[in-house]
């Protein structure tokens, strides 16, 4: 359990603006990134994709590493998966879970502005709800809460994580 995720479903016609305009990947310092291009049926990087809605319409799975990514808290080495079914989307960030540790449990207010981050995405694009948790965050015993529009973050982040961790001190 060293890593932790993020993790959500988005229709395709979202992903160019999240990408380009939300996650501004155009001028984030990226380490390295890996798709492959089903028609040229070769390996390329992100940036000589001029719209991922257009080339995701076909399956697959591309990564993109950030050296630092801002989402209201900035996380380093973050991996952003990126997986196609041709209409939805699927996002996976996962990052090291030392960032977002402060004195060897999660950081509360760390995780209050990650997750509200990510809560105002989901209205803007339409998204049903959002995972938080250990690597894989889809597995129930490895999610510490699943979010929505309506979830009141504090609330649900001490009920849901002292039911998911007895004994993790979040208070």
């Amino acid at each position: 359990m060293d890593h932790l995720e993020v993790v959500f479903d988005i229709h395709i016609s979202y992903i160019d603006k999240l990408l380009i305009d939300e996650l501004d990947i155009r001028s984030a310092n990226i380490k390295s990134s890996h798709f492959y291009d089903q028609i040229r049926t070769k390996d390329i990087e992100f940036n000589h994709i001029d719209s991922f809605s257009t080339f995701l319409l076909s399956s697959g799975t591309g990564t993109i590493l950030f050296e630092v990514l801002e989402l209201e808290v900035a996380l380093k080495e973050v991996l952003l998966v990126i997986s196609s079914d041709a209409e939805y989307i699927t996002l996976e960030f996962n990052f090291i879970k030392t960032e977002l540790i402060y004195k060897g449990v999660l950081d509360t207010i760390k995780c209050l502005h990650l997750l509200n981050y990510f809560q105002k995405l989901i209205e803007r694009y339409n998204i049903p709800s959002i995972k938080f948790g250990y690597e894989p965050a889809t597995d129930k015993d490895m999610c510490l809460i699943e979010i929505t529009k309506h979830t009141d973050l504090l609330h649900s982040i001490r009920n849901q994580w002292k039911l998911n961790r007895k004994g993790f001190n979040i208070e």
